[in-house]
């Protein structure tokens, strides 16, 4: 809006020009001049006033604009608004029920807010005087359309007032969760109180110590979840999980650990299971716990796998893990696969590529992968060409330990040849065997949607020709990393770095030079003397 139409003599003129009547002009006492251009211009801007407040209150992260919406000498208001200095609003004088018309005019607009804490753990934005007064006013729910509510205040003294915020709409929520007794005894009783509820997500404080009686209370939740689309706990109970494994509804699941289950196989299953389950993600397990998991799977369309396991697995069970993935996940339909095993190194080196990653080459549609992995990796070049595909987006593999990788860098020609949408690519590389990097290629591969490169753990002797080799192969680098196992080779790779924007700006320079030269050839209107030059070198005359 602009802003003179704030002052209203502007406002007035405006409604005078459009009801005015051109001399002239007879006026019907029945029907004046203007009333058509006044009842459109009244009827433009309701159809623009509704959505257009609408889509201004949906989303909300504090309830400061609501308290705004009571009469103004209700509230004594301090603080500038700042973050160190938050605004706080006291009542000053009672509040009727004729106070709360024009909040609730708005507050039902509302169908997202998230409300958290400040810096300091306190609540933000959620005065506790100001709580009191509408609970005791007994307005009910102060959003009655709310759909989403995220709630993350850090003080229990608020929350009982979270019913202030719980529609009978609700579809979505996000808690953080206090041990406390009303927060659970809350959990128990959510999906009975909200039918409508299929996304729940439920963190912790860091510091919150996980004991049965949580794990319960978050267990009960899930299973009076009978309609559940996406589901994000920390910890459940096996019931709990299996109750999940029968819902075709649910679409993604986050869970950190199965609380009192030491064994990975949770019994028959009878029916399918996880039959929508499109992102899986699981922390904190074990590599056997994992693959127990997994093996639950009956060919959903899983899209995205995210596994992170604190322990270093023997080669034997991560190939178990890599084989029932395989065995149990759709091949046309994984695109992300993100696993991060082992926090130390693992004391045994062994490979891991003839028992552990070929069942990954089974995926024909993976676009995200990254392997954070306790083992060196003894990968080839035969293996980078079958894992390059069109689909391929990012590539990290970041082996720790030996054996050294066998990946020589002349067979990154693969992921520019068949892997033109790469951004990111990170894997060990041989760059000592230098002799493949001049072979010219014919046609020349040239990949230009590549961006970021990192080469952990990779030996090298010279630095001038590996640096021409990527720059040609890759001219729009802009971020490298790289190391070798010896400082020597590690100052090396400094030196591509260096050299590679050098290099991309040359190139870039040469090949503006040859394409003017060019056009200018083919155009003997734009420059006669420059053909004229070019035919007599040639010795050919006119």
């Amino acid at each position: 809006m602009h802003r003179t139409l704030a002052i209203p003599e502007v406002v007035s003129l405006v409604f005078e020009e459009v009801a005015s009547r051109p001399p002239g002009i007879p006026s019907p006492a029945d029907r004046p001049y203007g009333a058509v251009g006044l009842a459109r211009l009244a009827r433009t801007c309701r159809a623009f006033s509704d959505p257009a407040l609408n889509l201004l209150w949906k989303s909300q992260y504090t309830i400061i604009p609501l308290l705004r919406c009571f009469p103004p000498h209700l509230w004594e208001i301090t603080g500038s608004g700042a973050p160190d200095d938050p605004k706080i609003f006291r009542p000053q004088s009672s509040i009727m029920h004729s106070d709360c018309a024009r909040v609730l005019s708005y507050s039902s607009r509302i169908r997202e807010i998230t409300l958290g804490h400040d810096l300091t753990g306190l609540p933000k934005d959620l005065p506790l005087p100001v709580l009191e007064v509408l609970n005791v006013l007994g307005v009910g729910c102060l959003l009655p359309n709310v759909q989403h509510l995220g709630w993350s205040p850090n003080d229990p003294t608020v929350f009982p007032y979270i019913t202030l915020f719980l529609g009978s709409a609700l579809s979505s929520v996000h808690l953080t969760v206090l041990p406390t007794l009303p927060h659970l005894s809350l959990l128990s009783h959510l999906a009975a109180k909200f039918p409508t509820l299929r996304k729940v997500s439920i963190s912790e404080p860091s510091s919150t110590v996980v004991n049965a009686t949580i794990v319960l209370a978050v267990s009960s939740l899930v299973l009076a979840m009978t309609n559940a689309k996406e589901v994000r706990v920390p910890y459940l109970h096996a019931e709990a999980y299996l109750h999940l494994a029968s819902l075709t509804s649910l679409e993604i699941l986050e869970v950190h650990a199965l609380w009192g289950v030491s064994s990975p196989k949770l019994g028959a299953h009878p029916h399918p299971c996880f039959q929508s389950l499109r992102d899986l993600n699981l922390r904190s397990f074990t590599i056997e716990g994992a693959t127990g998991l997994v093996t639950m799977l009956s060919n959903p369309p899983l899209k995205s796998l995210y596994l992170i396991v604190n322990a270093s697995p023997s080669a034997s069970t991560m190939q178990a893990f890599f084989a029932t993935l395989a065995d149990h996940a759709s091949h046309s339909h994984l695109t992300h696969l993100d696993v991060h095993i082992g926090e130390s190194l693992d004391p045994v080196s062994y490979s891991g590529t003839l028992l552990v990653l070929p069942p990954l080459l089974t995926f024909q549609n993976l676009r995200y992968v990254s392997l954070e992995l306790p083992f060196g990796m003894a990968i080839d070049d035969s293996w980078c060409s079958s894992l390059a595909s069109p689909h391929l987006e990012e590539l990290v593999l970041e082996p720790r330990g030996s054996p050294p990788s066998s990946v020589r860098l002349a067979a990154l020609v693969a992921f520019a040849r068949d892997c033109p949408v790469l951004r990111e690519l990170s894997l060990p590389v041989d760059a000592t065997d230098t002799a493949a990097l001049t072979l010219p290629l014919q046609p020349r591969v040239r990949q230009t949607n590549l961006r970021r490169v990192r080469f952990p753990d990779s030996p090298i002797r010279s630095a001038p020709p590996v640096a021409r080799f990527l720059s040609s192969l890759f001219p729009c680098i802009d971020r490298f990393n790289a190391f070798a196992p010896e400082e020597n080779g590690s100052l090396l790779w400094d030196q591509v770095a260096e050299l590679l924007p050098v290099l991309t700006d040359v190139r870039a320079e040469v090949e503006v030079y040859w394409t003017s030269r060019a056009e200018a050839l083919n155009s003997p209107s734009r420059s006669p003397h420059i053909l004229r030059h070019y035919v007599g070198c040639q010795g050919f005359s006119k």
